[in-house]
């Protein structure tokens, strides 16, 4: 099993803290993107899916499920998330009891292959280090029955970025591309790019990317 910098931070005392500051309702985070990226979050993933025929899906680095329940609220029933930090599973497990949670990690998932119409991620990829990046694409790829959808920070090429005074931590880059040149067998149904709200995080010309992907 790989063990990163990464997973650790994430497992400790930050990734709780970030659990805390990241109970949210579905209404609050739909809130959120609207101020940030100028559509509600639940409008954002609505679009990326619409007219797909999806009954599963598994979200990788699920936290306590905010997304997923985002995913129930669409339509959808048969919902898993994995999650490496066991304090947001609790947490999750009590305010989504219809969300089927799994301790692990995107190196090493603990389903058979092809498991799921639909394995996604949101802001997860972009704090797993390049060098293990395959390892992680592949074991997506390997479980997802139709589709992959990824929702993360987007550059045109790689860019390193200090989060939270942590260096070697989070990663811009685009990961779209990362698929498309690891598997031939994936081509790009979906793509949109959003710019962040300058206002709001602090910053100028941060850009995310939203794509799904279908298994050919």
């Amino acid at each position: 099993m790989i063990k990163t910098k990464q997973l650790n931070v994430w497992t400790g005392k930050f990734g709780e803290e970030y659990t805390d500051r990241n109970i949210q309702t579905i209404e609050s985070l739909d809130r959120d993107y609207r101020k940030e990226f100028g559509v509600s979050a639940t409008t954002f993933f609505r679009d990326a899916l619409h007219g797909l025929p999806i009954s599963s899906v598994l979200e990788i680095g699920c936290n306590i499920g905010n997304k997923l329940a985002i995913f129930h609220s669409l339509g959808i029933k048969n919902l898993t998330g994995v999650e490496p930090q066991q304090y947001a599973i609790k947490k999750g497990k009590k305010r989504y009891p219809f969300i089927a949670f799994r301790q692990g990690t995107v190196f090493d998932l603990p389903y058979p292959s092809n498991s799921f119409d639909l394995v996604f991620t949101s802001d997860v990829l972009i704090h797993v280090s390049p060098k293990h990046l395959a390892k992680a694409l592949g074991e997506i790829v390997r479980v997802s029955r139709h589709f992959v959808l990824g929702f993360e920070f987007y550059s045109g090429k790689s860019q390193a970025v200090v989060y939270r005074s942590h260096s070697d931590f989070l990663w811009r880059r685009d990961y779209k591309q990362d698929y498309l040149k690891l598997f031939p067998n994936v081509t790009v149904i979906y793509e949109r790019k959003f710019n962040h709200n300058e206002k709001v995080v602090g910053a100028a010309g941060l850009k995310s990317e939203i794509f799904v992907l279908k298994k050919n």
